[in-house]
């Protein structure tokens, strides 16, 4: 019974979308618990057996342990390890003001984030509980069916319901969600749906195992002494399996047939890969340990099966053409530009690393690139379990895989039970795929896959040692007595329950506090920049999120607190300056111009004009500044919570002018900058302070950089800017940047019916064209040059220059369009329509390039008729 409720508990967290939110967590973390406790009650209380102790879980317990250290707040060998880390506490939390009034001292953990950490070992307990509670309940063949025939049967249906899904093309199966890319049966992220996906095939082929090596047919064969006798044994055991296909066979094949179709279906590369892997490597493990062609037989059946069932769906093109990423060279580009960036932020917090579940805060100093997308994970396990725990932490996940791999071998080469065996080959192939996975995903931190992997594991591991006792009771028996040899085996694994159970305890308590947290924010359903809000319900929201912020520490929470607060104040004083008769549109009008960068506009103008009075009696004008200090007081609070967020400390650069003006703002901007350099929007917002403060070199700087990082997303409203305060001279020189490609693209995008902005665009296409014009070039500024020789209408010298690119790669096609259009420009049809045919040569299907030739063959007739007239 207590495997089952185990079985249930991780499918169901498959079902809320892999139990990623803390509501499920605590729901299904509470429900695996409770099957956990009934193992053991089975265990210790019904039974005379000696339980054991998996070294397995004594390493995930280490684990847990390595969070608690970094979340231990007094203890002095954290310090002196992780000193880097509290050195950056310090400095990014000290403020001069409040230092002086005592206020803030900081008592810190090594963990840069204290509540993600925490996160974290409350996941790594419930995997700890469920992998115990696996290794001590496998004791019969039912406990062993419920093990494999439970997720396989599950997996089935998710996958059914998967296929459906794209088979119909029906989003509303899923919420409305976009089926292309996205989600898969319940999970959102395909990569997650496909690992717990190849889970689920695992515990197929068990059954699958189970099912053909059943011993009520036999099929005798003689000894092969040569290649051909060999082959001959081959088939004619195959014949014999196909012969022998009964109704429990059949099953077995198709619960592995729809796992392995959802999870190529899923379009996951990892999890392709991680399947095809997986089932190579088990086959050999298989093979070198039973010297069994079942293995063999199992892997054809996962490939063929699969495969066929896939091109049968419907779904070959977009497989194959998602197979061939793999193969192309920037199809991890991103990933590998991610890992290696990220590599010195592991050097820096070894060797305990910056804390669990921090990645996601700490890789942003060290990324290469832009900063266009925030990585919650670093899409690889071993990457993350670096950065996050230190040589520690990688050593001890490493060292988890190495010793499942090894118990799980250990168990396929020396049982001779169909059972134990179907239970180590699905171990094996589980282990295996995540493994493989893990380098370019991070399933496992879902409780769906995490919990599956350690069912699957700890009952591998557990029937290793039920063997080795049975063996130990035939052969070896106590002779101390049986009461003193149960207790003294027993022992550490009552530790270890002991341990283990307290842990899950702690964790359900962190998930309710969590889900208490995660469902106040979500009830804040409006955007709180874009709607008013009226005082009652934003008092209500306070009134549920603050007491939830106190109790889990969250930095994002006590974020959203400030802006709650940030939002009554804007309230008051749209009030103040609304009249009370106001039609409610007018008041929509107004909060989107009621922003925290008006305000601080405003007191950057009343701080110049009449110092801090002048300050104090325009808040005053405004209603008070309660809301404000209110809204500083949280946000203090999340930057103390975790230091490294770039967020805070840019919301604190914004609203700290109104207790210290002008005073911190350029330390917290600073603090910005720190920890997210690459950031455009942050770049933009923070030269707007700047402008509002006076420092015109840092704007001009920000604002250069901003668009050195994100030329089309920023060009808009920092050209705009710059416009509305400097002149042209000083905008070409002191904020656009000096590459000719972003003059150029900021060129194209200027608004030509304004005239400031057609003055601009001249000025950035001359010192383009001047800089590319003042040196060698190479093929691809030869092309740039032409583009900007387009752009101002040089017909001839664009041709020249595209001209100088083409003779040195004449294979071209988008080069040699865009001569072709220069030529059309010029009215030079005849080389434009031998252009043209070389560009079809090159792409007979590319529609701009037919139109262009209808274009140039309509204007050669106009040409010959008008000539005939004439």
């Amino acid at each position: 019974m207590g495997l089952l409720v185990l079985v249930v508990a991780q499918f169901g967290a498959a079902v809320a979308y892999g139990g990623v939110r803390a509501e499920a967590q605590l729901l299904w973390g509470s429900v695996a618990a409770g099957g956990a406790l009934l193992i053991w009650l089975y265990g210790f209380v019904f039974t005379q057996r000696p339980q054991s102790a998996p070294w397995l879980v004594w390493i995930v317990l280490l684990g847990a342990g390595l969070g608690w250290l970094q979340t231990w707040r007094s203890l002095p060998l954290r310090s002196l390890l992780a000193s880097e880390q509290l050195e950056v506490q310090r400095t990014l939390t000290a403020d001069p003001d409040l230092a002086v009034e005592g206020r803030w001292a900081p008592i810190l953990a090594s963990s840069l984030y204290p509540y993600a950490t925490r996160r974290d070992i409350a996941a790594l307990g419930l995997i700890a509980l469920v992998t115990l509670a696996a290794s001590v309940g496998i004791r019969t063949k039912w406990g062993t069916a419920v093990v494999l025939l439970g997720p396989a049967v599950g997996g089935a249906v998710l996958a059914a319901y998967g296929l459906t899904m794209q088979i119909t093309g029906d989003p509303t199966l899923q919420e409305a969600r976009s089926l292309s890319r996205g989600s898969f049966a319940w999970f959102v992220n395909p990569n997650h749906a496909g690992g717990y996906f190849n889970l689920c095939l695992a515990a197929s082929l068990g059954v699958a195992w189970w099912a053909f090596s059943s011993k009520t047919e036999e099929l005798k064969l003689r000894a092969a002494r040569s290649f051909s006798e060999r082959w001959q044994r081959i088939l004619m055991r195959c014949r014999w399996e196909i012969a022998t296909l009964n109704a429990r066979k059949f099953a077995a094949l198709t619960l592995v047939a729809l796992s392995a179709a959802a999870a190529i279906c899923t379009l996951s590369r990892g999890a392709i890969v991680a399947m095809i892997g997986g089932a190579l490597f088990t086959v050999l493990i298989v093979l070198l340990g039973r010297r069994s062609i079942a293995g063999v037989l199992a892997a054809i059946a996962v490939l063929v099966t699969g495969i066929g069932l896939t091109a049968w769906v419907g779904m070959s093109e977009q497989v194959s053409a998602e197979l061939a990423t793999l193969v192309e060279e920037d199809a991890a580009a991103s990933r590998i530009e991610l890992w290696s960036s990220v590599l010195p932020a592991a050097s820096r917090f070894a060797p305990l690393g910056s804390g669990l579940g921090t990645f996601r805060y700490v890789y942003r100093p060290y990324l290469a690139g832009v900063d266009r997308v925030w990585f919650y994970h670093a899409e690889n396990q071993y990457v993350e379990a670096l950065v996050d725990g230190g040589w520690v932490g990688l050593i001890l996940l490493l060292l988890a895989v190495g010793l499942a791999a090894w118990q799980i071998w250990k168990l396929v080469r020396g049982t001779k039970s169909r059972r134990f065996t179907a239970l180590g080959v699905a171990a094996m192939f589980a282990l295996i795929t995540q493994a493989i996975q893990a380098t370019s995903d991070f399933g496992l931190y879902l409780p769906s896959n995490g919990w599956l992997l350690g069912l699957l594991v700890g009952a591998a591991i557990g029937s290793r040692d039920a063997q080795k006792q049975a063996a130990n009771a035939d052969h070896e028996p106590d002779e101390r007595g049986p009461a003193a040899g149960r207790l003294s085996q027993s022992l550490p694994a009552i530790a270890m329950w002991v341990l283990t159970i307290g842990l899950c305890s702690w964790a359900l308590v962190d998930h309710y506090r969590a889900a208490r947290l995660e469902t106040a924010m979500r009830a804040i359903d409006v955007d709180l920049d874009l709607e008013p809000v009226e005082a009652a319900r934003l008092d209500g929201w306070l009134d549920e999120l603050r007491p939830a912020c106190v109790e889990t520490g969250s930095a994002e929470g006590w974020q959203r607190v400030a802006d709650l607060y940030l939002a009554r104040f804007r309230r008051q004083w749209m009030e103040a300056n609304l009249p009370g008769d106001a039609p409610e549109e007018d008041r929509f009008a107004a909060w989107p111009l009621l922003t925290m960068t008006e305000l601080h506009r405003r007191v950057a103008l009343a701080f110049a004009a009449d110092g801090e009075a002048g300050v104090e009696a325009m808040l005053v004008s405004c209603g008070g500044s309660q809301p404000l200090a209110q809204a500083d007081d949280a946000l203090r609070r999340s930057r103390r919570a975790c230091p490294i967020i770039a967020s805070t400390h840019l919301k604190l650069a914004q609203t700290c002018v109104t207790r210290e003006p002008l005073a911190a703002e350029a330390r917290h901007l600073d603090r910005v900058f720190e920890w997210a350099p690459n950031k455009p929007e942050f770049l933009r917002l923070a030269g707007l302070l700047d402008l509002h403060s006076g420092r015109d070199k840092e704007m001009c700087e920000r604002w250069r950089r901003s668009l050195a990082l994100d030329p089309a997303g920023q060009y808009g409203l920092v050209t705009r800017l710059a416009l509305s305060v400097l002149s042209i001279d000083d905008v070409v020189e002191r904020v656009v940047p000096t590459e000719p490609a972003i003059q150029l693209d900021i060129a194209r995008r200027l608004d030509r019916s304004r005239l400031r902005s057609q003055e601009l665009r001249a000025r950035l296409l001359d010192s383009a064209r001047e800089t590319l014009a003042a040196s060698s070039r190479t093929v691809d500024e030869s092309v740039l040059l032409g583009r900007v020789q387009r752009e101002l209408g040089d017909w001839d010298g664009a041709i020249a220059s595209f001209d100088e690119a083409l003779a040195r790669q004449p294979y071209e096609k988008q080069w040699r369009f865009e001569l072709t259009e220069s030529l059309v420009a010029k009215q030079d049809w005849e080389r434009a329509q031998n252009e043209i045919k070389s560009v079809l040569m090159l792409d007979n299907d590319w529609a701009p390039a037919l139109r262009l030739r209808d274009r140039i063959t309509a204007a050669l007739l106009e040409a010959d008729s008008s000539s005939s007239r004439d």
